[in-house]
Parts: C-alpha cells; sequence; structure tokens
C-alpha cells in the first residue's frame, strides 16, 4: 500500500469536507462514487476543484474537467501528484 498516496486522499478528503462544509470526518468520505454519494452538484464541484487547485498549487485544465476527475479520490489523487512533481513544467 502507498502510504504517500493514502496521505494524499486524507488530505483530499479533508479539503472536500471542509470546502463543502459537509459537517462529517473525512473517513464518512468514501474514495469513489464521491457524486452520488455526496449528491454533489456542479457549483460543489467546481467549488472542490478551486480549492485543490489553491492548495496544491496546481492548474486544471479545461481538457482535464471529466466527471471521474471529481468522482475518484484515487483518479484525483494521481492527477494532482502529476502536476505537483518536480517534472511538471506548467
Amino acid at each position: 500500500m502507498n502510504h504517500d498516496h493514502d496521505h494524499l486522499e486524507d488530505s483530499l478528503r479533508d479539503l472536500l469536507v471542509s470546502t463543502l462544509e459537509l459537517g462529517g470526518a473525512r473517513d464518512s468520505v468514501p474514495g469513489r462514487g464521491l457524486l452520488d454519494t455526496l449528491g454533489l452538484d456542479s457549483v460543489s464541484c467546481v467549488r472542490f476543484l478551486l480549492a485543490v487547485e489553491r492548495e496544491f498549487d496546481i492548474e486544471i485544465g479545461d481538457d482535464d474537467l471529466t466527471p471521474q476527475l471529481v468522482d475518484d479520490l484515487t483518479v484525483l489523487a494521481d492527477y494532482v501528484r502529476t502536476r505537483t512533481s518536480p517534472s511538471n513544467t506548467r
């Protein structure tokens, strides 16, 4: 199990809970199926992704905005990791 990956997903869970004021612990946020499980609408998704951009100092490209990016924390964690890697030139 990749502990760095787990830590990033936990950080994303914390950010999701605080940004959207879900009022629960990060343990209540599933790894995937966020759109349906949490009932996220488009405004909630945009607020969350803007918070991710600020928190990790990245820019999420328009071409990268997909439902899966918001629906699955593993996908989002992988995306953030690639955008924050030293080899990223953006």
